[in-house]
């Protein structure tokens, strides 16, 4: 079969630093909701919202997820794992639809990748998780449910990893600290502090590197 589309995924939002700061106490009051709430969908899209939103300080790219980078929503375990149930059912409800619009005969992908499947990984990373803990995360969980997804769990399971090997795309500047992991499934050892993480431009240059 062809390999797996890749779709969806927002634009990056250039937006002044000053609306970038009017925005904090708006993500971290509708965070501390999707917490309360165990809302993992709607923690999805702030997550990916939040990376989206951009704003140049001292000549240098700074996303929103930096602001509320040690939430205590990014440290729990079961969240991740929500939002990768989240990530495949969109996935799947894509590629029927595209399954429909095929003309007979036409042949189709096993599983679709979408731009937060193919970025669920680097989401990790971006928040201070090792990038081997993270992909051990993904692993996991699509076997916890691999008699749900059949054959295509151990598909995702490659993709991931697969689209976990590129670079981090880590927020650049400084944050107040890696978030704190409530389940021992990734140790709390295992969250790179953010002076310790590549900056973008870092990141980029060791990806262009043979």
């Amino acid at each position: 079969p062809p390999p797996p589309p890749v779709l969806g995924g927002p634009p990056p939002l250039r937006v002044s630093l000053q609306t970038l700061d009017s925005l904090v106490p708006l993500f971290q009051a509708a965070l501390d909701g999707c917490d309360q709430e165990g809302d993992a969908w709607n923690g999805r899209d702030l997550l990916v919202a939040a990376r989206s939103v951009q704003a140049e300080v001292n000549g240098r790219l700074v996303d929103l997820l930096l602001k509320v980078y040690s939430h205590c929503l990014w440290g729990r375990v079961t969240f991740w794992e929500d939002m990768l149930l989240v990530g495949l059912a969109e996935a799947y409800a894509r590629g029927a639809a595209r399954r429909r619009e095929q003309a007979p005969g036409v042949a189709v992908p096993e599983v679709t990748m979408t731009a937060f499947l193919r970025r669920y990984v680097s989401f990790m990373v971006a928040l201070g998780i090792k990038p081997d803990q993270a992909k051990s995360c993904a692993r996991r969980t699509l076997q916890k449910y691999s008699a749900l997804l059949g054959r295509a769990a151990d598909l995702y399971a490659e993709l991931l990893t697969l689209s976990g090997s590129e670079p981090a795309d880590a927020a650049s500047g400084q944050a107040d600290g890696a978030p704190s992991l409530t389940d021992a499934s990734i140790p709390a050892a295992e969250v790179t502090p953010p002076s310790e993480r590549p900056s973008v431009s870092e990141a980029e240059t060791a990806s262009s590197m043979p």
